[in-house]
């Protein structure tokens, strides 16, 4: 069997809000064995990936939170920096939010225009994971006003935001986006924006019971999503 490898990048969008305890808790015992099993989910596609580069954006709520609202990590590369990766996780409070809407697409939006994509290798895969147990503040609510902490140049609707993705002139393309190697995973309830956000070209829903803080999260299906995308 001819085998292929590949690059791959991992940009983890996560909701740690004061509901999402049981589910932060999960994550961070799943993070680092979750590198291990999407390699070995590959290597039975004959896919090979030396390393993988991966960011982590932490969102609670911009108009409630100010400066806990978005958490940014650096971009860490697995296996070599995996300490350093689970020491950053382990620094993930579930803490804040306001009453039912987060700041979700401020959160998608920023980390994505922050991580610095791989541009190496024949075979690339840039994908997205995105979770959070309820809707999203619309992006239109900053032109009542925003604090210090909001975060610069951000899309004023969510057609703007899908044209960053789906844009051939999208603004992510300087930090080697690909719309052909990009798939987004988001684990969420079917609500707004999530909902819209399914016809998008690369993003797939896995659907998420509302307002449960994702304590019912599979982590199997995170990995499995992952593999089959390669």
């Amino acid at each position: 069997m001819q085998r292929y490898k590949c690059a791959a990048d991992l940009l983890i969008v996560m909701d740690a809000t004061s509901s999402t305890q049981s589910y932060i808790n999960q994550f961070k015992q799943h993070a680092l064995s979750m590198y291990d099993e999407i390699i070995l989910a590959l290597k039975e596609k004959a896919r090979i990936i030396d390393e993988m580069c991966v960011k982590v954006i932490v969102f609670r709520d911009l108009y409630v939170d100010q400066e806990k609202a978005i958490e940014e990590s650096p971009v860490f590369t697995l296996p070599q920096d995996a300490g350093k990766y689970k020491a950053f996780l382990d620094g993930i409070e579930s803490a804040g939010g306001g009453s039912l809407a987060e700041s979700g697409l401020e959160g998608l939006a920023y980390g994505l225009s922050k991580m610095q994509w791989n541009k190496m290798g024949n075979k690339r895969r840039q994908i997205c994971l995105f979770y959070s147990d309820d809707e999203a503040h619309p992006f239109e609510k900053a032109e009542k006003g925003t604090d210090e902490y909001y975060p610069k140049g951000m899309p004023h609707s969510l057609d703007e935001f899908s044209d960053w993705i789906e844009s051939k002139q999208s603004k992510l393309i300087r930090n080697g986006f690909s719309l052909k190697d990009f798939r987004c995973f988001l684990f969420v309830p079917r609500v707004y924006p999530y909902t819209e956000m399914a016809d998008w070209t690369g993003v797939a829903v896995i659907e998420q019971e509302r307002g449960l803080g994702l304590k019912n999260l599979q982590f199997k299906v995170v990995t499995d999503a992952i593999g089959a995308s390669f």
